[in-house]
Formats: structure tokens, sequence, C-alpha cells
């Protein structure tokens, strides 16, 4: 009878193990799909993008891309003015993190041009636009002006002269560090 009860208790005590296992999997399994998600972007940019995307010094590669409304923005059409460039998706833990800063930005600083360009579904992008009231150019996603600019992950940004030049690069997740960015001399 004892031995009955002790294996009752040890065939118990594996199933619960196993449940918990079980759960830990499924719980690893969910994460890796969420980092999975917020670098699919990325990993359509292109073999081996170096670390730092395109250089200082550099002109800034051109495009022409869908707005939210469906016109074609172009980054020559703000040519004279400086202009903040920020690639970034809806995806991206970072990026959530970093489109409330982005915004106080803006409102801090409404004479600088921001242009952004989201990965992301349509309804999302919508969502992002609306919930941080971007009234800033966001664009569609696009693998070869990503490529062109060498976007190693998002988010990242870039800061284009009046003349068209590149002159900074990097990533910004707070007010203080995408003012750094702007403001760097």
């Amino acid at each position: 009878m004892d031995n009955k009860k002790g294996l009752e208790r040890l065939l118990q005590g594996v199933l619960l193990l196993l449940g918990v296992l079980i759960l830990l999997n499924g719980l690893v399994l969910w994460h890796v799909f969420q980092v999975e998600r917020s670098v699919a972007p990325l990993r359509a940019v292109g073999q081996g993008p170096p670390d730092e995307g395109i250089r200082p010094g550099q002109k800034a590669p051109t495009f022409s891309l869908s707005d939210m409304q469906g016109n074609e923005i172009s980054l020559s059409q703000f040519r004279g003015k400086r202009v903040l460039l920020v690639f970034a998706s809806t995806e991206c833990g970072v990026c959530k993190r970093m489109f409330p800063h982005l915004s106080e930005y803006h409102k801090r600083h409404p004479e600088q041009q921001i242009v952004m360009i989201l990965s992301g579904s349509k309804e999302a992008k919508e969502e992002v636009v609306d919930t941080y009231h971007f009234d800033f150019p966001v664009l569609a996603w696009d693998n070869k002006v990503a490529h062109a600019y060498r976007v190693p992950g998002t988010p990242w940004f870039f800061v284009v002269d009046a003349e068209g030049i590149v002159r900074r690069g990097g990533t910004a997740n707070s007010l203080e560090s995408i003012e750094a960015l702007v403001n760097e001399k």
C-alpha cells in the first residue's frame, strides 16, 4: 500500500515537473517570437550592414516614399532645411519606448523638420501616429531605402543638413539622447 502511494506521489511530481517545463518552454518560445517580430523588418535590409549606418559627410541617399495619406514625399522636398530622419518599426520594443520621447522632442522643437520611415501594418502605423500626435511626415518602410542608408537596427536616426549631407547618425531612445544627437557639433 505504501509503495503504491509513493509511486502515485512520484508520478504526480513528475507530471507537475513536466507541466512546469512545458509552461517554461512556451514562455521562451513566446519571447523568441516577440524578438523575431521586432527584427523582421531589419533582416530584409541586407546582409552584413555596418554597425553605424551611412557615414557622416556623405550625401544622403534620395528617396520618394508614400506618407500615411498616400502622398509621395521625397527627401529633396526638404532641401534647405535640416532634417531628422528616423527609421523605426511598430514592432520594435525600443521604438515603442522611443516614440513618446520623439513626440516630446517635436513639441519642444517644432522648427526641426522630422521625417520618419516606419515599418508595420497600416493599422499599427496609424495607432502610433494618433497616439503620439506625429504631425510630421511618416512614410512607408522601404527595404531599399533602409539598405541605402545602411540602417543597422531600429530605432536609427540621421541628421541631414540643409545641403543634403548626413552629419550624424545613431540610435536614440530618450529625449536627452535625441537632443544630444541633433545638437552635437
